[in-house]
């Protein structure tokens, strides 16, 4: 996208591409991603990082695992609306809690699979679209940012806890700046998040302007009993139906395009105009967001 806003090309091909399903030694892989000094001895892995969250979130806001098997239910009752999807699963709320539990409060069915998967994008400047009539999806808003990489540095900062996603707010809130986004809640249809476990999903509502911190379990009550207002949430299924690690993020971006041109099939929310995706990496130190949109920004 900076390559094509700054004039240096006209058109771009991005592709991401994971082949992990193949690895045996993923999690000694995922292990480097922990503070080498004070945390890559102490057992971390992704699963039990996200368990340590949960827990977290549960002590501090009123989540149950009902909820985080709520969410896990939901995503793959959506995933089956998606021929993309790595897992279709018919799975209910009690299914997923009788599942093996992995490290509490994460079962098995809460968690992202380990899968193969390809993603790619082309970006190009308006001016070089071909008039042929066909939907595009306008780039609205962009950024990324970085963070510590210690989670014990995150734990307690005036900025936002370990539970907190600060660089995704300030990620979001430029965007979002970008996009003339003022109400969230009301001017975004779809939102794609970048959440292998359903913890991980909660925590990027406040960032995203769906809810506060402490709302988050009415939110997450409505959003699953089929009543709540607001942008329809990872209809793709999002990445606990399909995970190939190194294209997840890009996926997000490339659900929400085919959202805001009308061309996601059966998993299609009707009427959407605007979308957001979300990105994260490592232990949630990196994080991005992007909005797209069914009509061009208004002066670009």
């Amino acid at each position: 996208m900076t390559l094509v806003a700054s004039g240096r090309a006209d058109v771009v091909v991005a592709f991401a591409l994971e082949r992990m399903g193949q690895a045996i030694t993923s999690q000694k892989v995922f292990n480097t991603i922990f503070d080498p000094i004070y945390e890559k001895d102490f057992a971390l892995t992704t699963i039990t990082m996200a368990a340590l969250r949960a827990s977290l979130l549960m002590t501090r806001y009123g989540y149950t695992e009902r909820h985080w098997a709520a969410l896990a239910a939901r995503n793959h009752q959506n995933a089956l609306k998606n021929p993309l999807a790595h897992l279709h699963r018919d799975l209910t709320v009690e299914a997923v809690l009788e599942s093996p539990l992995l490290a509490w409060p994460i079962h098995l069915y809460e968690a992202c699979p380990m899968s193969e998967g390809a993603c790619a994008l082309v970006i190009a400047a308006g001016e070089r679209l071909s008039r042929t009539g066909r939907p595009v999806a306008w780039i609205h808003g962009a950024a990324s940012y970085s963070d510590s990489y210690a989670m014990g540095d995150r734990f307690d900062r005036p900025e936002g806890t370990l539970v907190d996603l600060v660089t995704l707010r300030k990620a979001v809130d430029v965007a979002y700046r970008q996009a003339g986004i003022a109400d969230p809640a009301e001017e975004i249809d779809v939102v794609e998040i970048h959440a292998p476990f359903s913890s991980a999903e909660v925590m990027a509502y406040p960032p995203l302007g769906l809810c506060s911190p402490e709302a988050g379990p009415a939110y997450v009550d409505a959003l699953v009993g089929g009543d709540g207002a607001g942008p329809s949430v990872n209809p793709s299924g999002g990445p606990m139906a399909a995970n190939p690690v190194s294209a997840t993020a890009m996926i997000r971006i490339a659900e929400c395009a085919l959202q805001v041109r009308g061309m996601a099939g059966g998993r299609q929310v009707e009427g959407a105009r605007r979308a957001v995706a979300t990105g994260q990496g490592g232990a949630t130190q990196f994080s991005s967001a992007c909005v797209l949109a069914a009509d061009p920004p208004g002066d670009r």
